[in-house]
């Protein structure tokens, strides 16, 4: 492992996810916030995004697990920008299968062990497949053409 290779592809892991992040994010705020994000259900297990809070770790917190994900997905890299035409569905499949649906407190957990509604797992998938497909391809655009 060259740890220049891995540190170019960790900074465009943790950019990427960052912005598709705050993307997606934003989307699904200005669609969904009266309704899933804001509905009752829910006003006891999140935070204000715009609380103090939330302000002072949201960019911390999206770089570390943008480093996760750099992790995760380097050993791989050789063989997901082999595969041409699909590399970047195999990234986006991996970000969402393994962190969203099956992770801790993903949403399969969350049905099963919080009090929170299944519909409001359901409901918030919209934003995470979004996030996940800009993510899998920004990522492989800008890794294949990346010069190292």
């Amino acid at each position: 492992m060259s740890v220049k290779r891995f540190s170019f592809f960790a900074c465009r892991v943790v950019i990427v996810h960052t912005v598709t992040y705050m993307v997606a994010g934003w989307i699904a705020y200005s669609l969904q916030w009266g309704g899933t994000y804001g509905g009752e259900a829910l006003q006891w297990y999140m935070r204000d995004p715009n609380s103090q809070y939330v302000q002072t770790w949201f960019v911390p917190a999206q770089i570390l697990r943008g480093i996760i994900l750099a992790v995760a997905f380097y050993p791989f890299l050789s063989r997901i920008m082999e595969i041409r035409r699909w590399g970047w569905l195999t990234v986006a499949s991996g970000y969402l299968l393994i962190g969203t649906l099956a992770g801790s407190s993903g949403t399969i957990e969350s049905i099963v062990y919080t009090k929170v509604p299944a519909s409001f797992h359901l409901a918030t998938l919209p934003e995470v497949a979004l996030q996940g497909l800009m993510f899998g391809y920004l990522l492989f655009l800008w890794q294949r053409r990346a010069k190292e």
